[in-house]
């Protein structure tokens, strides 16, 4: 899905916080989950204080921000989803929205294709 993710980071994932459930009834277009203090939590996400928070971005695989956040109140939550902004996934619908079919100015992308070195420069064997 191209929903982004918002990673909550508790010393318990059985322990329930109202500001995230109200924001996941809130915010349809996220994805949310809650996990513990296990390690690779830990060492992935670089949590230093709980509760904390990651928004991440689905195309790119980062967080929004580069430490977690601390979840303090669900205005300064809700307010941290809002302003969040992503890469755009480039499919025909936001080419449409965003450009209006036109491949000039801010819209004129270009296409990277990620290829293994060992691919590159080698022909194929008949």
């Amino acid at each position: 899905s191209s929903k982004p993710r918002v990673v909550i980071i508790t010393n318990d994932a059985r322990q329930r916080i109202m500001q995230v459930f109200s924001a996941a009834r809130e915010f349809k277009t996220h994805h949310f989950a809650q996990v513990g203090t296990q390690r690779w939590a830990i060492d992935r996400f670089k949590v230093r204080r709980i509760p904390a928070y990651v928004i991440v971005d689905p195309a790119t695989r980062q967080g929004f921000h580069a430490q977690p956040q601390i979840l303090h109140s669900f205005a300064s939550f809700k307010q941290q989803l809002q302003d969040a902004k992503f890469l755009p996934e480039l499919n025909r619908e936001s080419f449409q929205e965003r450009c209006r079919g036109e491949w000039s100015g801010g819209c004129a992308w270009a296409a990277v294709f990620l290829v293994p070195p060992d691919a590159l420069g080698k022909d194929d064997q008949v």
